[in-house]
């Protein structure tokens, strides 16, 4: 269990921020949607354009991971 102690007071969460912070990548929603979209993905797609792609989101998960609050707005 990870708590965090802030000025709002103390928190204490289940699992460790950074994995929290990823458990948006396996949503079922978006896993359904995602593939769904899998199959008209080739594999020339993945150029590093694409990849530049996904590093905003990689960021963006660790940003969350280092925040001491977890929500799901987030």
């Amino acid at each position: 269990m990870r708590s965090f102690v802030t000025a709002d007071g103390k928190a204490s969460y289940r699992m460790p921020n950074l994995l929290y912070s990823f458990s948006n990548w396996f949503y079922p929603g978006f896993i359904c949607i995602g593939a769904s979209l899998l199959l008209w993905v080739q594999k020339r797609d993945l150029r590093p354009a694409g990849y530049a792609l996904l590093l905003p989101l990689l960021l963006y998960s660790v940003l969350l991971a280092g925040i001491p609050y977890q929500n799901m707005r987030y």
